[in-house]
């Protein structure tokens, strides 16, 4: 649909919407080699066609793309082989307080191949096709030195967020992390920071104190999930050993119960952290909350 062919630019979609790819394969929004200094905000990008195409990617920066920021962006993709958002080879790009959602087999959320961005605040969301190939929330590949913090990312059919091809010196911190397989996975990629020095604030599953970040599956089962925390810090008593050279040294822990939501109907427990973990269709009303301290989280549901 848009071809951005200058730097020093500002796109401001105010809201509207982008209907891209409707019968043949294309992109969103396009940054052309080299373009600079460009922020692309408030948009509505929705790959559109009934019968998707692959390898449409819902905004690509694919080659040397530098300071480039994407702000309050709600980008949904459903072709396979394809990203919500593709970076390739630039750097001190930003990604900030967007929404992406990929919905086919082997597609990723957010994929990452440069370095020096910061990926702050954004609610990433790959749900897949059951039986089908992987879908990531994240994918760093051969991706460097960059900061990953308060994000939620999920992954209906696969990995949270994967690090591949020697991507190496990321800071990862204050994300809460859902994979049907698993919540995060290395790969040759050694020397990752996964938390920061603790410090009083309340993180991103509410408890009172940042560090590392929360890491769930649908099973119950993630390490978040089974860890102790005896004193009652909000932090894991152990360690998170990830892969060589990428550990938790803080990993959280939910000051909620947490269960699993797939049809709509009451949420009736206190102190409860609720995740809808699908699509749900309802005649009339659908979910009826006669409790109270608990979260609803749809993470990018519909």
């Amino acid at each position: 649909c848009i071809n951005i062919t200058a730097s020093r630019l500002v796109l401001n979609c105010q809201g509207n919407r982008i209907n891209y790819s409707q019968s043949a394969l294309g992109y969103g929004i396009n940054v052309s080699d080299s373009k600079n200094n460009v922020t692309i905000k408030n948009c509505v990008i929705w790959e559109g066609d009934t019968t998707p195409t692959a390898r449409s990617h819902g905004i690509l920066l694919e080659r040397a793309n530098n300071n480039v920021t994407l702000l309050n962006n709600t980008v949904y993709t459903k072709g396979g082989n394809s990203s919500v958002v593709r970076a390739r080879g630039g750097s001190d790009n930003m990604i900030e307080n967007n929404t992406l959602t990929a919905t086919a087999a082997d597609s990723v959320a957010l994929f990452l191949s440069n370095a020096n961005a910061t990926v702050r605040g954004n609610l990433i969301n790959a749900s897949g096709v059951d039986g089908e190939e992987d879908a990531y929330g994240i994918y760093l590949d051969n991706s460097d030195n960059n900061t990953i913090a308060n994000n939620s990312v999920y992954s209906g059919l696969s990995i949270a967020i994967a690090l591949a091809s020697n991507s190496t010196g990321n800071v990862i911190y204050n994300n809460m992390f859902n994979g049907s397989e698993s919540s995060v996975t290395v790969s040759g990629s050694p020397f990752n920071n996964w938390n920061i020095t603790l410090r009083s604030e309340t993180n991103i599953v509410g408890g009172p104190r940042i560090g590392g970040n929360y890491y769930w599956t649908h099973d119950g089962n993630g390490f978040s999930q089974e860890c102790t925390d005896i004193d009652g810090s909000g932090i894991c008593d152990s360690n998170y050993t990830i892969a060589t050279g990428n550990v938790d040294g803080y990993a959280l822990v939910s000051p909620y119960a947490s269960l699993s939501v797939s049809r709509c109907g009451y949420i009736g427990r206190d102190n409860t952290l609720y995740n809808i973990t699908s699509f749900m269709n309802s005649t009339g009303a659908c979910i009826n909350i006669t409790a109270s301290r608990l979260v609803l989280n749809c993470q990018g549901n519909r």
